[in-house]
């Protein structure tokens, strides 16, 4: 909503009107689908029976499902609902004449009218790059020898996007500027500003907007994240940075060189910002490190935030004595009503690593309080990474497992999230372990060393299927080894059994040794855990032979 203006509920536009507006936004896109469903909506509010649409008459009338539709087994109408309100969120950030709402839960749509106040308003000043360039309030100190560079720029509070979170922190994207007097370097701005974007888009602990579509209000830390393509010693390079706003603190800095003595160069620009972006919003992530030390208006809400840190913390380190902590802390934040999805999809990969054995169990039935978790957090957020994953977790582990449900799981995660570090991490893992896509699977991993190769030891679980099957032994040993871990039961399994199959019996004492101290005596209780762990056939069988080859 613009200064000078207010908002006032209406029911006096027509469906027709309302829609043409919508579909003139572009905001729909090319999706029969959305506008369809947009359509029934408006058409079952104006007539009256809003109150009275279900997802089972959406998914009948709309969808194309038939009367067998089970809204607890298909999320089409989650999904489809869910791009529906960010596409009118979309809508919004543009309109001057009417916003639209359709809350969480329900499908009745809300008309909101735009009127100007009859009160004068002062505008408040939006600090971004460009405009502070032009008026040359900012100085860029550049010492060319030591390639240090730092722009100081007079930041305000009022940088807000249409779009903000008031539980997350948000980031604030301002377009890269090409400061090199060159055109040619306009192109690299404008990917820049595009891969930034994606890339941050990726992950749901932060709230991600560009400059321009002010809103006055948001509990959370607020991030300004300036770049700028210079011209330093005869090569072009770009300048990354983000602010804290309040504290005009300097929360991250990057240069990358853009050109070298043979000219420009934007090959991998797009996955060398995605890495900027994994650095900044992963699970370890500068601004998830930073925001909880912040000012947050909400004090509930920043506990929230952190608790989700934490959880993330203990998915990397797996302490038992933080477990409990951490669990009681998720927990409360539902308690306190902090609708994030991410919490719900942690609450449930919890009770995931119940039903695994991994931890103690804390409720009789743990993938049964997963699911109810779960159940939540597609309804909150049905594209939401944690959900995704969580649901994920959920199929593979059920008793009467569904390879066609993992298959689907697997493909919704890598659709929605294809540059999700963690995302990925999971869908490769079970392409390969579960679905034996071992070639699915490698390119899903290799997208994440591409990514993040500096912390994805995940991925090396599904370098190691693969060359187990499919290398010489030699060399899925040497793979094997990137596995080493004296207290991971699956690690040493397979360590042991790329040592029988290569010949190096020399290492194999050790890994019997670990598996020893994890309760497993012998080939017997090898197998038993392997079996246990449902693996494709190929695999299963590979590691059945060779756990048992040189140690019998």
């Amino acid at each position: 909503m613009k200064h000078g203006e207010f908002i006032v509920i209406s029911n006096s536009r027509s469906t027709g009107e309302i829609l043409k507006a919508v579909i003139d936004s572009g905001c729909l896109g090319q999706s029969e689908r959305q506008r369809a469903l947009f359509e029934y909506l408006l058409r079952e509010n104006e007539e009256g029976r809003g109150h009275l649409i279900k997802a089972y008459s959406i998914a009948i009338d709309v969808l194309g499902r038939d009367e067998s539709f089970d809204n607890s087994m298909d999320s089409i109408v989650r999904v489809e609902m869910y791009r529906l309100r960010k596409n009118l969120k979309l809508y919004n950030a543009t309109a001057n004449i009417f916003h639209l709402d359709i809350p969480p839960a329900k499908y009745s749509v809300n008309i909101e009218e735009i009127q100007r106040s009859i009160f004068k308003t002062k505008k408040r000043p939006i600090a971004i790059a460009a405009t502070v360039s032009m008026m040359g309030l900012f100085v860029v100190a550049l010492v060319s020898g030591a390639g240090i560079w730092r722009a100081t720029i007079p930041f305000t509070n009022n940088i807000r996007s249409g779009v903000c979170s008031l539980i997350h922190p948000n980031i604030v994207l301002i377009p890269t500027k090409n400061m090199t007097g060159s055109t040619s370097n306009d192109n690299a701005a404008l990917l820049t500003d595009r891969y930034l974007r994606t890339g941050l888009s990726q992950y749901s602990n932060v709230s991600v907007s560009v400059a321009g579509a002010p809103c006055t209000q948001t509990t959370t830390p607020l991030y300004t994240m300036n770049n700028m393509v210079l011209e330093v010693d005869g090569h072009t390079k770009l300048f990354l940075e983000l602010i804290h706003n309040d504290s005009q603190s300097i929360v991250y800095s990057k240069v990358l060189e853009l050109s070298d003595d043979e000219g420009i160069h934007f090959k991998h620009l797009d996955y060398r910002l995605y890495k900027i972006a994994s650095v900044l919003a992963h699970r370890k992530g500068a601004v998830l490190i930073d925001a909880p030390q912040r000012d947050w208006d909400d004090i509930a809400k920043k506990a929230s935030f952190s608790c989700n840190v934490n959880a993330y913390s203990w998915y990397l380190s797996h302490k038992e004595n933080k477990y409990t902590e951490t669990l009681a802390c998720l927990k409360k934040s539902i308690a306190d009503n902090i609708n994030d999805p991410a919490t719900y999809g942690l609450l449930a990969k919890f009770y995931v690593e119940q039903a695994r054995g991994y931890i103690d169990k804390t409720v009789e039935d743990p993938l049964k309080e997963a699911r109810k978790y779960i159940a939540i957090g597609l309804e909150l957020g049905p594209l939401n990474a944690e959900v995704l994953s969580a649901k994920l977790w959920i199929e593979i582990e059920s008793p009467a497992q569904n390879l066609e449900e993992i298959k689907v799981a697997i493909q919704t995660l890598e659709r929605h999230q294809p540059y999700n570090v963690q995302a990925l991490n999971d869908a490769a893992i079970a392409s390969g372990y579960k679905i034996g896509n071992w070639m699915e699977a490698s390119r899903m991993a290799e997208t994440v060393n591409r990514i993040d190769g500096h912390r994805t030891s995940f991925v090396n679980y599904v370098e190691a299927g693969n060359t187990l099957l499919f290398s010489s032994p030699e060399h899925a040993y040497t793979i094997a080894l990137k596995l080493k871990h004296r207290d991971v039961a699956i690690a040493n399994i397979m360590l042991l059994a790329a040592a029988n199959k290569s010949g190096n019996t020399d290492d194999i004492p050790e890994y019997v040794a670990n598996l020893e101290r994890m309760g497993m005596e012998g080939v017997p209780d090898y197998r038993a855990f392997i079996h246990g762990r449902r693996y494709e056939p190929m695999l299963t069988k590979e590691l059945l032979k060779w756990v048992g080859y040189r140690s019998d």
